[in-house]
């Protein structure tokens, strides 16, 4: 509700067309939210600090929100196609 609230703001204040924003709101977010999950990814196996594995189930909830959006169904159907489900969850290092 906050969130839907402040964009509606922003948008009657700015005047920028509503259509035109949400859709780069939804692409800047599922870019930002997929290099998020890159360095969570990378700051486990690299340098050891799996305690950040716990953040990916929220930040794929932000990914998949965004990915809804129509203008991105091409990346929708390729996370689809090369990401697991079950990579998805909070990943759990072996021992």
């Amino acid at each position: 509700e906050t969130i839907r609230r402040t964009l509606n703001y922003y948008l009657e204040q700015t005047g920028i067309p509503a259509d035109d924003f949400i859709a780069a709101y939804h692409m800047m977010g599922a870019q930002r939210n997929c290099r998020i999950a890159g360095t969570f990814a990378r700051l486990c196996v690299r340098d050891g600090k799996p305690r950040y594995l716990t953040f990916m189930p929220r930040v794929w909830r932000l990914i998949e929100q965004d990915v809804s959006h129509p203008l991105l169904t091409a990346i929708r159907q390729w996370l689809d196609a090369n990401i697991k489900p079950e990579w998805r969850g909070e990943l759990k290092v072996a021992a």
